[in-house]
């Protein structure tokens, strides 16, 4: 006999997308979303990315549908493997989950509102799963992100680069600093918070930071202060003086 999953599941892999009406596809894909969260181990996840793929080519709605349908899919992963300390094959799930987030968003001329949707999954999975986002063409999405995105679609991929672990977090953090001088207030905002969580003691950073305490935004200024407090805990023996900085009209 086969689980609520299995079923909805199999319903979503023996519809024709060509053939069924729009009503029809979303309301497929709102039946298996509440399923979402069960689907509990690697085959599954396996098969339901198999029968999603066949949707992403299809309305903006339904692309949004299917992000949402892989996002919970993969919290719920994360969250039984922190409760149980036992989840087999979950990095291996994660990183298909993570991986097909990618190809999904990485489609040429996405619409913002999709490409939105898309980064903002990474960063929920990320923040789920703990320090140390990685996997390969994630730079290029980020990249896309702030190339072509709106202000809140660049504000997620600068945050998605301050959760990228071992050897690509140096470019990250290369890439996080190029958008500290950004004309987009909101985005040097985020700069300055992903800077905080990257492994870097570079004391050239202080005396940017340090400037930034004079900008114009109070939400920048919040955030390079954080970011001067944490270069300070550390590597202390590199700290500036700011004292001009906070004497300056614009403070």
């Amino acid at each position: 006999e086969m689980s609520g999953v299995e079923e909805r599941l199999s319903m979503l892999d023996s519809m024709d997308c060509a053939k069924a009406s729009s009503a029809s596809r979303s309301l497929a894909l709102i039946n298996f979303k509440e399923y979402a969260h069960l689907v509990e181990n690697h085959a599954l996840v396996e098969a339901m990315i198999s029968s999603l793929r066949k949707f992403e080519s299809s309305s903006e709605l339904e692309r949004e549908m299917v992000i949402g349908i892989i996002e919970s899919t993969a919290c719920a992963f994360i969250g039984r493997g922190k409760q149980s300390n036992y989840c087999p094959n979950m990095d291996e799930t994660l990183q298909l989950c993570i991986q097909e987030l990618i190809e999904v968003v990485s489609t040429p001329h996405l619409p913002c509102r999709c490409l939105l949707r898309g980064l903002l999954a990474l960063l929920r999975i990320g923040a789920a799963a703990g320090p140390g986002l990685s996997a390969p063409g994630l730079f290029g999405v980020i990249a896309l992100a702030l190339r072509d995105g709106n202000e809140q679609c660049r504000e997620v991929a600068i945050q998605l680069l301050g959760q990228i672990s071992g050897a690509a977090a140096e470019e990250s953090f290369k890439l996080c600093r190029r958008y500290l001088t950004d004309r987009n207030h909101v985005v040097r905002a985020a700069a300055l918070r992903s800077l905080q969580g990257l492994p870097t003691s570079d004391p050239a950073l202080y005396p940017e930071a340090a400037a930034m305490l004079a900008d114009d935004y109070p939400r920048v200024r919040l955030e390079a202060l954080r970011l001067l407090g944490c270069l300070a805990t550390r590597t202390p023996e590199a700290l500036v003086r700011t004292n001009q900085v906070y004497a300056s009209p614009g403070w």
